[in-house]
């Protein structure tokens, strides 16, 4: 997302939830997944997400703020595209990762799309493109360095 070009603070909210802060905009995760926005001109709220873990169809609900819109279901598919390596910004050193991809439909207002997470083999997302609406909004986060106390 354009605002988010150079970086934004993290903060842990909980053992699963992070906050990103960046002026005005403010982005909620759940284990690496954008599940709440602030700031944006079309903000979403995303609930009963359950994530890529074991790769598993599931289906959650997605609220729009602008236009408004009720709660809708959003459903979500996966597969693993590939594995290799990769290395950390800041110590450079090497990690195996797998690249999963996450298809989403929302049949009620047509649409659809794909997000790409890189995960290291403890699950922790280092890297991911995920597509925040319908408008074409995307974020590409890429983290430095695993979140500790």
């Amino acid at each position: 997302y354009e605002n988010l070009k150079n970086s934004a603070l993290m903060e842990q909210v909980d053992q699963n939830y992070f906050k990103w802060s960046h002026d005005d905009l403010r982005l909620i995760s759940k284990n690496g997944k954008i599940v709440k926005t602030y700031g944006l001109d079309n903000d979403f709220e995303l609930n009963y997400y359950r994530g890529f873990s074991n790769l598993e169809m599931s289906v959650g609900l997605i609220r729009f703020k602008n236009p408004e819109s009720d709660f809708l279901e959003i459903y979500f598919s996966y597969k693993v595209i590939e594995n290799g390596l990769m290395q950390k910004i800041i110590d450079k050193s090497s990690f195996t990762y797998t690249l999963i991809e996450e298809s989403f439909d929302v049949p009620k207002i047509k649409w659809s799309g794909r997000n790409l997470y890189w995960i290291d083999e403890e699950g922790y997302i280092w890297k991911s493109r995920q597509t925040l609406n319908p408008y074409g909004d995307r974020i590409n986060i890429e983290t430095l360095k695993k979140y500790s106390d």
